[in-house]
């Protein structure tokens, strides 16, 4: 059983409908590259199934996505909103340094690529609202409200 920071426990399943994470190793993030968007990098995630609390969505994720295994969440970098109106749109940004696994990935139906990326030498292709993620968790931003 994964040990969580009380407030991942708070997340309401009825508004969350996305999950992303930040994956930091070294001064390193890791990206995708998804088939179905190949010119861009963006951070680990996607939907949450029915039933699925947001966190073990984000580990779920994580591991379909980079054969990475995350073991604790340590903590919310914030939950950002889609498209107005639209319900469970609001996503969930978490962050940690606590995963395991090596660097062999082998491209599946719906990752062609992953990376380890400098903080300071991002993609130039790194999705926009991504970049802004990584961004706000480089200064510091925690448990923020905003859109996506």
């Amino acid at each position: 059983m994964h040990t969580a920071c009380p407030k991942l426990r708070t997340m309401n399943s009825e508004t969350i409908g996305g999950v992303r994470i930040i994956l930091v190793r070294d001064g390193r993030v890791v990206l995708v590259r998804h088939w179905h968007a190949q010119g861009v990098w963006t951070l680990p995630g996607g939907g949450i199934k029915k039933g699925e609390l947001p966190e073990d969505a984000a580990r779920r994720e994580v591991l379909e996505e980079t054969g990475y295994k995350v073991g604790t969440l340590h903590g919310v970098l914030g939950v950002y909103t889609g498209r107005p109106g639209k319900r469970r749109d609001d996503a969930v940004v978490y962050y940690t340094e606590d995963f395991t696994g090596g660097l062999k990935f082998l491209p599946n139906k719906e990752i062609m690529e992953r990376g380890l990326f400098d903080f300071n030498h991002l993609p130039t292709t790194l999705s926009p609202a991504n970049r802004r993620r990584i961004e706000a968790f480089i200064n510091g931003v925690r448990d923020e409200r905003g859109e996506w």
